[in-house]
């Protein structure tokens, strides 16, 4: 709990909105915390987001499906548990399936957040408003596409001597506008502020 409220304070520190606080213990295996010891470290979160005395959103993840240590019926109780601890979101990633999701959200008030992955990758942003989600997180997947596009653009030079994949290349000019608007977007807040 000391952790979890260290990292809310820290984060806040540094100027973030928000973070996440996961139920797993960063080690071999991905170990889920123990239930209690679980809403403990969330009780200690949520503490130290009000202290911080500006809006600050506590995301309480259930990362146990998605580590293969507890079932869904678990994640909602650990979901349950953690709104009631005062969590602002919840999150379970990688739940099995469309109706699993379903069931998530409507097992709780405060905002779900789901990651467009695995069994759900498929949905639309509509569909996921639909089933009650609020929040979409695409976690790594845009990177592991361009990790595709790269792993692919090489296998066609060496193994076949090609650079046919190279026809869907960003133009240089966009990707020129897009750190020259992102540059400009950073510069006009300091200039605001």
């Amino acid at each position: 709990p000391d952790t979890a409220a260290e990292t809310v304070r820290l984060a806040g520190e540094v100027g973030l909105s928000g973070c996440s606080i996961e139920d797993t213990a960063m080690s071999d295996g991905n170990p889920s915390y123990d239930f209690d010891l679980a809403v403990e470290r969330i009780k200690a979160a949520v503490g130290a987001a009000r202290k911080l005395g500006r809006p600050f959103v506590l995301c309480a993840r259930t990362d146990g499906v998605m580590n293969g240590t507890y079932s869904t019926d678990e994640a909602i109780r650990r979901a349950q548990a953690f709104e009631s601890a005062g969590a602002d979101l919840l999150y379970a990633p990688l739940l099995p399936d469309r109706n699993a999701l379903e069931t998530f959200t409507k097992s709780v008030r405060k905002p779900v957040n789901a990651l467009a992955a695995g069994a759900v990758q498929s949905m639309t942003v509509e569909e996921f408003a639909t089933v009650g989600v609020r929040r979409i997180s695409v976690g790594s997947m845009v990177a592991r596409l361009t990790h595709a596009a790269i792993r692919d653009a090489v296998r066609d030079m060496i193994d076949e001597g090609k650079f046919t994949n190279f026809k869907y290349a960003m133009k240089g000019s966009d990707v020129d506008a897009l750190l020259l608007a992102g540059a400009g977007s950073t510069l006009s807040n300091k200039q605001e502020q």
